[in-house]
């Protein structure tokens, strides 16, 4: 589905939600290079009823961790903190990217209205 809008994959960051609902041929799906993921894949576990964020987190851990299958996934790859990281990282790199050229229009909108007022008698 994001090579509709992603043909070339750079941007596609893929999240394997629920990844305790599958653990089977889940590692080789996330180190495959079949599809391209250009930002990689995060997995990551869900929160189930009402736990709290916290215990949620310590869920994921201890799966991540304990089972025979998830447990052999790189731990650059999973949580929902490592995930966090990354969204923050692709922004920040979106915000450094485009920031100069927001400056640049906002300096231009700025010159051309201070040069307006200047034309304008006292």
């Amino acid at each position: 589905m994001s090579q509709m809008v992603d043909k070339t994959g750079h941007r596609t960051l893929a999240v394997v939600t629920k990844a305790d609902k599958a653990p089977e041929g889940l590692l080789e799906k996330v180190t495959a290079d079949d599809v391209n993921i250009g930002l990689g894949y995060v997995c990551v576990r869900n929160r189930i009823g009402d736990e709290t964020y916290e215990e949620a987190r310590m869920e994921e851990v201890k799966l991540f961790d304990a089972h025979p299958l998830l447990s052999k996934i790189d731990k650059s790859i999973v949580g929902i903190p490592v995930l966090s990281e990354k969204l923050m990282q692709i922004q920040a790199t979106i915000v450094a990217k485009c920031l100069p050229e927001i400056v640049r229009k906002i300096n231009e909108k700025l010159n051309i209205n201070v040069a307006e007022l200047n034309k304008m008698p006292k």
